[in-house]
């Protein structure tokens, strides 16, 4: 662990260093993504051994992780907030890394589904702390480029999910069992064992982060809030209802239309350029692990250079822009018949996909008081699932089976969609924009009324 912390003149440890702690997060984020993403990898194998239904398969990957992950995130932001940070995160990725290996040691349904729910349960805590943390050690200015380089992880992760898993399932498709030490499981299980082993090692390092002062840094003095309790996370977003309201809500419909990407783009080219699935795979793998990334750095710089001329609110702006080039690059991947011309356009979609995924995070603590933004990024977390795994994939789905009637017009459903929800992210984030730019006369306006309330009662008490 040496280099982890920075020592004082009498040597005693003051403080994790800011890279360190965004390396371990972003890697935390990385295997969290590999966790979650290597079961639709082995649909195959699991529905034979298991005997297992469609419905069955949607519940396990969908309904077991998901309803913990999104409900759980507000509670584990609650608890971010006023508990050690880097403990609790410690706590929660070994339990999410133990459920990934139980899962390699299921039997059953049942057993199978049961890890799933303790995977979703311990990644409800990684966006919150993750959202807290990096705004206690990186200022402002510097914190698109951090939380972009955090949510890479989401990439690296996804795509490594896609690479890995399908190259193990053929690696050991001629072998039905593995023993090993009296113990025998399916040959498909130990891709679990892989996916989450390293985690425990990330949860090791973290125990030993020292946790940072909270709201410390230059412009935070003047988000001084309450002390963090549930109620006053409910007057801060009433105080900023409309700041908050454009915030997740145009965020959220970007993020909407990602899952619909990620769940639905790949299938376009199997059913419509008869891309065979492993070839679909791995070549959209390797764009999510190399587009996101480079998109989510994009954005961070963009958005950082932006702000350095003076925009005041250069996140939601900026992605609001990305929201219109999107509908480009979605209309060339899907329409296009040439199949690798149509790749280069699905290229941009993924890149674009990942490029607000550090300025959302980043506008969020803008906004809201160091002492609330555990609870501030589990609401967002909620918000941004329940229309992206809720709504995106969903509607595409529906779109193909009732209006289209046909399974290769998958494309046309996608493009629509698109159609309808990227116009409507922009101009919700530009007017989250407007309100933005001017949030410091909101917020004064917001304290004078709360000041002139309280001398109103002491005059009449």
């Amino acid at each position: 662990m040496t280099g982890m912390l920075d020592s004082d003149a009498g040597g005693r440890l003051r403080s994790t260093r800011p890279g360190y702690l965004l390396f371990l997060l972003m890697t935390g984020y990385l295997l969290s993504f590999l966790d979650r993403q290597i079961l639709v990898m082995m649909i195959d194998p699991i529905k034979r051994d298991f005997g297992l239904s469609d419905t069955d398969f949607s519940l396990l990957y969908g309904f077991a992780f998901a309803t913990f992950y999104t409900v759980l995130g507000l509670a584990f932001g609650r608890l971010i907030d006023s508990a050690n940070r880097t403990r609790v995160l410690a706590l929660c990725v070994a339990l999410w890394s133990l459920a990934t290996i139980f899962c390699g040691l299921a039997t059953n349904f049942p057993q199978l589904f049961v890890a799933r729910m303790l995977v979703g349960v311990g990644e409800a805590a990684l966006a919150p702390a993750a959202y807290s943390l990096i705004a206690d050690v990186y200022p402002a200015g510097r914190r698109g480029r951090a939380f972009a380089i955090y949510t890479m992880g989401m990439y690296l992760g996804a795509g490594l999910a896609f690479a890995m898993g399908g190259s193990l399932v053929q690696m050991f498709a001629h072998l039905e069992t593995l023993s090993w030490a009296g113990l025998t499981i399916k040959s498909w299980q130990i891709a679990f064992f892989i996916a989450g082993l390293p985690g425990l090692v990330v949860a090791f390092a973290l125990l030993f982060c020292r946790e940072p002062a909270r709201g410390t840094m230059a412009g935070d003095a003047a988000l001084a809030g309450p002390r963090a309790s549930f109620g006053a996370f409910v007057r801060q977003y009433r105080a900023h209802g409309q700041l908050y309201f454009t915030h997740h809500l145009g965020f959220g419909l970007h993020i909407c239309f990602g899952y619909a990407i990620t769940a639905w783009l790949p299938v376009t080219f199997m059913r419509v350029h008869q891309m065979p699935p492993a070839v679909a795979g791995l070549a959209f793998g390797v764009a999510i692990m190399i587009m996101g990334p480079l998109g989510a750095w994009l954005g961070g710089v963009l958005a950082e250079a932006r702000e350095r001329r003076g925009s005041r609110e250069s996140q939601l702006s900026t992605t609001a822009y990305a929201c219109l080039a999107q509908l480009v690059a979605i209309t060339g991947a899907t329409m296009l018949s040439h199949p690798w011309a149509a790749f280069a356009c699905g290229t941009v979609a993924i890149a674009l996909v990942g490029f607000p995924a550090g300025l959302n995070a980043a506008a969020l603590q803008l906004i809201t008081p160091p002492t609330l933004r555990g609870q501030a990024g589990g609401f967002f977390i909620l918000i941004g699932n329940l229309l992206g795994l809720g709504l995106g994939p969903l509607v595409v789905a529906l779109l193909t089976d009732r209006l289209f009637a046909r399974p290769d017009a998958v494309g046309n459903s996608l493009w629509l969609v698109g159609l309808v929800v990227l116009p409507a992210a922009a101009i919700t984030l530009l007017r989250g924009s407007v309100l933005f730019a001017r949030r410091d006369e909101m917020t004064a306006g917001t304290t004078e009324t709360s000041s002139a309330s309280a001398a109103l009662a002491a005059d009449s008490g």
